[in-house]
């Protein structure tokens, strides 16, 4: 679920898993080399800074009762 996804509809992210997407791709460019990166006009996640973008992430899927893990994802056997 990038973040085109979010810049396109509010939520977009969300609607991405819930339709089967299972990584949620962040803006983590520390915010001074932001604006060098832009590769389309307002890019979601482009003015935050990256503790407040996970932050805002993980509140976001919890409210949806998504758990963020921190595991390599491989496949379990």
């Amino acid at each position: 679920a990038t973040t085109a996804m979010e810049t396109l509809k509010k939520d977009g992210q969300i609607i991405a898993l819930n339709s089967g997407a299972n990584v949620v791709m962040l803006n983590i460019t520390e915010t001074i080399y932001k604006d060098k990166y832009e590769i389309y006009p307002n890019k979601f996640g482009s003015k935050c800074e990256i503790e407040k973008s996970m932050s805002e992430l993980k509140s976001r899927l919890e409210k949806q009762g998504i758990e963020i893990s921190n595991s390599k994802g491989n496949r379990k056997d």
